[in-house]
C-alpha cells in the first residue's frame, strides 16, 4: 500500500503533499545508486530461495501455495523497485513524458498490489492457521473446513483483494513511490488521498497482530504429528508475523523526522527491501528447517517407543545338530 507507513499511525506517513519541485528530479549520487544495486541483487535472491524450499517440501499444505504466492511477491516487488529507483533517471532523460507514464503507472500498480497483498497475506494465513487448529481440535467440523475449501477461499480471497488495490490506485489513491518519482511528469494536479490505502494497510496489520497473540497461544507445547500439515507451523508463522509487525512500527519515528523527502523515500525502501526481501524469506527458511527437525525427532521417538517392548524379548535359535 504505502511505503512510507504501513503502520496503524496515519500520522506517521510521509507528508507528500509538501514536495517541492525538482526535489524528486536530484539524481542519485553513487552510493546511493550502488545501495540500489546491492539492494536489488540481495531482495531477489533469498525469495527464490525460499520458493525453491518451499517447492521442494513434502506433503505440501492447504497454506503451502499462499506462502508460495507471498515469497514470489517479495522476491518481484523489491528488486522492481529498487531497479525503479536506480534507472528512474536516465528514463526521465530517454523517455518523452507520454512513454514515462505507463512505466510509471506498472511500477506504481507492483507497488500497490506488492505491499498491499503481501499484507494481505498475512492476515488470510493467520485467520486460516486458526481454522486449521480448530478442525484439529474439533473433528466434528472437518467436513466443511477442508483442503480444498481453504485453497480456493484463500485464492478468490487475493483475487478480489487484488481488484480492490488496483482499483484504489486508478482512483487517485497513489503509493508515495509512484507521487514521488512521476508528480513531475504528470498532472500536477493529480490528486494525493494516502489515508484510505494506509488504513486498509493498518488494518491488516492490526488484525494479523491480534490473530498472532491467539496463535501463540493456542499452539505452543510439542509438535504434534497429528496437526495440519504446512510448509511453516502455526507456532513459527505466529512469530514471523510479530517480528514482522513491530519492526514496521519502528518506521513510524523515522517517517515523522525531519529528515528530507528523498532520504524518507529511500529510507523506506532500504528497510522494507531488508525486511521483506531478506530477513523475511531467510527467517522462513530457518524456521521451516527447525520445524523438520523437530518432526524428525518426533517420529523417531515415536518408532522408538514403539519398538522398545520387542527389544527385551530374545527368541533363541536351536539347532539339530546340537541336540
Amino acid at each position: 500500500m504505502h511505503l512510507s507507513a504501513p503502520t496503524g499511525n496515519v500520522s506517521a506517513a510521509v507528508d507528500l503533499t509538501s514536495l517541492q519541485p525538482g526535489e524528486q528530479g536530484d539524481p542519485l549520487d553513487p552510493s546511493m545508486q550502488l545501495l540500489c544495486a546491492a539492494q536489488l541483487v540481495i531482495s531477489a535472491v533469498p525469495s527464490l530461495f525460499l520458493v525453491r524450499d518451499i517447492e521442494r517440501s513434502r506433503d505440501p499444505g492447504a497454506l503451502d501455495e499462499l506462502l508460495l504466492l507471498r515469497a514470489f511477491i517479495n522476491g518481484m516487488c523489491w528488486p522492481m523497485t529498487n531497479a525503479f529507483s536506480l534507472l528512474v533517471d536516465s528514463l526521465r532523460g530517454m523517455l518523452p513524458a507520454t512513454w514515462l507514464r505507463p512505466v510509471c503507472a506498472i511500477h506504481g500498480l507492483v507497488i500497490v498490489n506488492g505491499i498491499g497483498l503481501v499484507t494481505a497475506s498475512n492476515s488470510i494465513i493467520s485467520l486460516c492457521r486458526l481454522l486449521q487448529l480448530t478442525v484439529a481440535r474439533r473433528p466434528a467440523v472437518a467436513w466443511r473446513i477442508t483442503h480444498q475449501f481453504i485453497i480456493w477461499q484463500n485464492r478468490v480471497a487475493m483475487l478480489l483483494l487484488a481488484g480492490l488495490f488496483s482499483s484504489l490506485f486508478f482512483a487517485d489513491m497513489l503509493p508515495g513511490a509512484y507521487t514521488f518519482w512521476c508528480t513531475d511528469t504528470l498532472s500536477s494536479e493529480l490528486k494525493v488521498w494516502t489515508n484510505i490505502p494506509l488504513t486498509i494497510n493498518s488494518a491488516m496489520h492490526l488484525w494479523t497482530f491480534f490473530c498472532s497473540l491467539v496463535l501463540l497461544q493456542v499452539s505452543s507445547g510439542t509438535p504434534d504429528t497429528g496437526r495440519p500439515r504446512n510448509y511453516l507451523p502455526a507456532y513459527s508463522w505466529a512469530q514471523l508475523c510479530l517480528v514482522t509487525v513491530i519492526a514496521k512500527t519502528l518506521l513510524v519515528p523515522f517517517n515523522t523526522s525531519n529528515l528530507s523527502l528523498k532520504q524518507k523515500y529511500l529510507g523506506n525502501v532500504a528497510l522494507f527491501t531488508v525486511m521483506s526481501g531478506v530477513l523475511d524469506p531467510c527467517l522462513q527458511m530457518l524456521m521451516a528447517r527447525r520445524w523438520r527437525q523437530q518432526m524428525r525427532r518426533r517420529r523417531l521417538q515415536i518408532a522408538l517407543l514403539r519398538d522398545t517392548p520387542q527389544r527385551g524379548f530374545v527368541i533363541p535359535v536351536i539347532r539339530l545338530e546340537l541336540i
